[in-house]
């Protein structure tokens, strides 16, 4: 059988003033919300995650403490093929009510 094929998911954090989220974790989760991995934001306000092709996955950044709905980024679709374009995930805009496109 083929193994799957190793994707990988980049893009920005900040928050609401356009501070970079330094230090802060991207969730990868699954299509039936578990959690699946996770990355620091780096120094420049970047991050990258490994996924595979064939499986959608969303991602989503948050501050500590974790479970604060208030304080979580827009969750984002990852689609299940083709090229994953970066990320822009904003703190606080899941209270906004911001979609995901």
């Amino acid at each position: 059988s083929q193994p799957f094929k190793q994707r990988v998911v980049t893009g920005t954090v900040e928050y609401p003033d356009g501070r970079a989220g330094v230090g802060l974790r991207v969730h990868l989760y699954n299509q039936k919300g578990e959690f699946m991995d996770s990355a620091i934001v780096d120094a420049d306000g970047k991050f990258a995650i490994t996924l595979y092709e064939g499986f959608m996955y969303y991602v989503q950044a948050e501050p500590p403490p974790v479970g604060n709905s208030s304080t979580q980024s827009q969750s984002v679709q990852i689609s299940e093929h083709g090229e994953i374009k970066p990320v822009k995930l904003i703190i606080g805009n899941r209270s906004a009510g911001i979609a995901s496109p």
